[in-house]
C-alpha cells in the first residue's frame, strides 16, 4: 500500500465522491475508480459502495478510514518535528 493511495482513499471517502475527488486531483473519475479497486484488490475486502448522492463507506472502508487517517495525521507529526531538529542553512 503506497502513500498515495491512502491519501486518495482519505479524500474519497471525506468527500463521499469520486467525481468531487477526481476534480479535486485533475483525473477522471474512472482513475480514480481504479485506482481504489487496485487498493481493495490489496487489501482484500470491498472499501465503498456506489450510491446514487456518491459512495458509502462498507465495515472494511469505515476501519481503513480510522487507521488511514491516523497514519497521515502521524506523517504530519513527523514532517513538522523533523524541520524543528532540522539543522540550519550554513549562511553565505
Amino acid at each position: 500500500m503506497l502513500l498515495n493511495q491512502i491519501e486518495l482513499f482519505v479524500t474519497v471517502a471525506k468527500s463521499q465522491s469520486l467525481a468531487k475527488t477526481a476534480r479535486q486531483i485533475h483525473v477522471s473519475p474512472s482513475s480514480v475508480s481504479q485506482r481504489l479497486k487496485s487498493l481493495e484488490c490489496e487489501i482484500g475486502a470491498k472499501l465503498y459502495q456506489k450510491s446514487k448522492g456518491g459512495i458509502r463507506l462498507t465495515d472494511a472502508g469505515r476501519v481503513l478510514l480510522k487507521g488511514a487517517s491516523e497514519i497521515l495525521l502521524q506523517i504530519e507529526t513527523v514532517k513538522k518535528t523533523s524541520i524543528l531538529v532540522r539543522p540550519p542553512k550554513p549562511s553565505r
